[in-house]
């Protein structure tokens, strides 16, 4: 999975985009293919809130979760999107498919991971408030019966000011 950005002609970025490659030969390594189509928020996967999304992205090991984030747009938000096999396309992930930080400087989405199955994401938010410290992770939990995301824990705060995390 790559995030990348087009540009206008004076320079500034006009929207981002994401795109997943999957590998289409095991003997050759050099032989990838689009798997959907490149996601932006003229498309639809993306609203215009999360338009700059793309800059950060996570694909579990297992390739069928995807999730995107947007720090810079104008919610600090996360989107989360899983390959249907059916549709040969990416679709929402949930029914709160899209997490939001806490404050727009909070730069929620600036890390993300998840694991192999695509079941459990954390967030970095670099900008979180906090006590004394700036910073914090987010843990996320898919749950399949219920087709919602939960957060499992209050967020990990920042242990050293100023640490980036």
């Amino acid at each position: 999975a790559v995030g990348y950005s087009t540009a206008h002609e004076n320079g500034q970025a006009a929207s981002e985009h994401v795109a997943v490659y999957v590998l289409t030969s095991p003997l050759d390594d050099t032989s990838w293919s689009l798997l959907g189509d490149a996601m932006a928020a003229a498309q639809g996967l993306l609203t215009a809130d999360q338009e700059m999304g793309g800059g950060v992205v996570t694909l579990s090991a297992r390739g069928g979760v995807l999730a995107i984030g947007s720090q810079d747009g104008a919610k600090n938000t996360v989107v989360l999107l899983q390959w249907s096999r059916l549709s040969n396309s990416w679709e929402g992930l949930g029914t709160n498919n899209v997490l939001e930080g806490e404050s727009s400087s909070s730069h929620f989405g600036a890390s993300l991971v998840l694991n192999k199955e695509g079941t459990r994401l954390f967030v970095g938010a670099p900008g979180a408030p906090g006590s004394s410290n700036v910073g914090k992770v987010f843990i996320y939990q898919y749950l399949e019966l219920e087709n919602e995301w939960k957060q499992l824990t209050d967020p990990i705060p920042s242990l050293v000011a100023g640490d980036g995390m």
